[in-house]
């Protein structure tokens, strides 16, 4: 039940269930809470003391770097655009590929971020996480080794086998699927566990992510200046992403090493329901219902929660912040990069580097990324509107806006003549457009994804986590489906 206060502003998930407000039971048979926090600060489960301090912000760090590990791959892989050409030069895939690429990254990425979000909690973190990295490294170092095959009518190496070019393409598309799949149960589990935590460290991990975008737009452009081998730099872009996955890979195993980390990672499960006077019964230190562990004894799980809620339950809870990421990415792919890339500069044609060679790695991806990752970085100091304002949904709507001003810039799709006319002819208008847009993607996104897990109970907080990672990956397919439409009509 979706209700409206117009003297507050804010949006109501309904009537509380009692599953809501229900105590976390510590080993000695303490209550632990998660209480409300006041406004500007954290929420933290309590077990009768404030949790251990992040030193160093080493937990933060952590998160950050699994952030980056999760989406710096991939985009190093499409940022080696020029290599993929020389390797499909003179075939069917030299102008295609990209397409390719698209439709098997993002057809298993949702279907597996969907997934996730019912099968996830039956499968160990260490498996989600471990397992993931391990089969993306080994993607990357097939692909870095494809980089001395011969493939068609390449003939870079004298010495090294041949492949024919529908074999490597096949292999490619392998790859793509494979390491998409991958990382979508990666960063389920990676939002899943940070929403256990404080909703910073959420935020750290979609700050991860935007620098991971950084990355890969400076590559491409450095690339661009040094005008080298495209082979050569191939094989570079594949040992970095080798490397961004060993600094996660290292990073995850490093997580449980820390205090602080430990006490929101504590083993906790969900038994049966009771209802209230049995759950009392067990509280008060008598024997618990029929069905209901004793906690109060000794055992491996240090902590665990009575009752349990159903998906739909959760759903509830958190479906405005939910759908709100996924049209806040569903915008961005529309646009990014699909029309904001056929922006050139009014000047293009007085021959100059920038104007000619530069303008769009730089005023669309460089500028989107940077723009992006400062969104994000705000997000970590700022939350404002709040979780339950009616703005957070009126701030999203309104990113709409930007679908028409980026076609009403100099746009130039190369298959057909644009139908709408040029209204924003002048190059600082795009940039302009684009800080505004990478800024607002970056923050509305974090709030979204920070607050989804505060609308639920501590217990169900990884599984919120997931769920809005499947929403904002649904979000991302949405986007990039709706971008054809969109280039269409330019």
């Amino acid at each position: 039940m979706l209700g409206w206060a117009a003297d507050s502003l804010t949006w109501d998930v309904g009537t509380h269930s009692e599953e809501e407000g229900q105590a976390l039971i510590a080993v000695d048979g303490s209550d632990m809470e998660r209480r409300q926090p006041a406004d500007g600060m954290e929420d933290i489960l309590v077990p009768g003391a404030r949790p251990p301090r992040d030193r160093y912000n080493a937990v933060y760090i952590i998160f950050f770097l699994l952030g980056l590990g999760m989406l710096l791959p991939w985009n190093i892989f499409i940022t080696a655009n020029m290599y993929f050409r020389k390797k499909f030069t003179d075939s069917r895939y030299e102008d295609t590929f990209e397409n390719y690429f698209s439709v098997a990254s993002m057809v298993p990425n949702v279907v597996f971020q969907l997934l996730n979000i019912f099968v996830a909690h039956r499968v160990p973190l260490n498996v989600r996480m471990v397992v993931p990295l391990f089969t993306m490294l080994g993607c990357f170092i097939l692909t870095a080794a494809m980089v001395w095959v011969n493939t068609g009518k390449d003939i870079t190496h004298d010495h090294s086998p041949t492949l024919s070019t529908n074999g490597f393409f096949l292999i490619t598309i392998f790859t793509v699927v494979i390491i998409n799949l991958a990382s979508a149960i990666m960063q389920a589990g990676s939002f899943g566990v940070a929403g256990k935590f404080p909703g910073k460290y959420t935020q750290a991990i979609m700050s991860g992510q935007a620098l991971a975008g950084v990355f890969s737009a400076l590559a491409s452009i450095f690339s661009l200046a040094a005008g080298g081998d495209p082979i050569h730099s191939g094989f570079g872009y594949f040992l970095t992403a080798v490397a961004a996955i060993l600094v996660a890979m290292v990073s995850y195993l490093l997580l449980k090493r820390s205090e602080y980390a430990r006490y929101y990672l504590q083993n906790t499960r969900e038994v049966p329901s009771v209802n209230e006077d049995e759950s009392i019964a067990g509280v008060n230190g008598t024997a618990p219902a029929a069905g209901v562990p004793d906690l109060t004894g000794s055992g491996a799980e240090n902590m665990q929660v009575l009752g349990s809620s159903s998906y739909l339950q959760i759903f509830r809870k958190i479906w405005v912040p939910a759908v709100c990421v996924m049209y806040t990415f569903m915008v961005t792919l529309s646009i990014f990069p699909s029309v904001s890339s056929l922006i050139e500069s009014v000047s293009k044609s007085d021959g100059s580097k920038w104007t000619g060679e530069f303008f769009i790695p730089v005023t669309c991806f460089l500028f989107f990324n940077l723009s992006d990752l400062a969104g994000r970085v705000i997000a970590g100091a700022v939350q404002f509107p709040k979780e339950k304002s009616i703005l957070l949904p009126i701030l999203v709507l309104l990113r709409t806006g930007f679908m028409p001003l980026f076609m009403l810039c100099n746009a130039q799709p190369e298959e057909f003549s644009r139908r709408l006319p040029v209204v924003f002819n002048s190059d600082a208008y795009p940039i302009v457009f684009m800080v505004l847009f990478g800024v607002s993607n970056g923050y509305l996104g974090s709030l979204c994804m920070m607050y989804g897990p505060r609308l639920v109970s501590a217990e169900h907080a990884e599984t919120a986590g997931i769920t809005m990672s499947a929403f904002l990956t649904l979000g991302l397919g949405l986007g990039a489906a709706f971008s054809f439409a969109l280039t269409a009509s330019i």
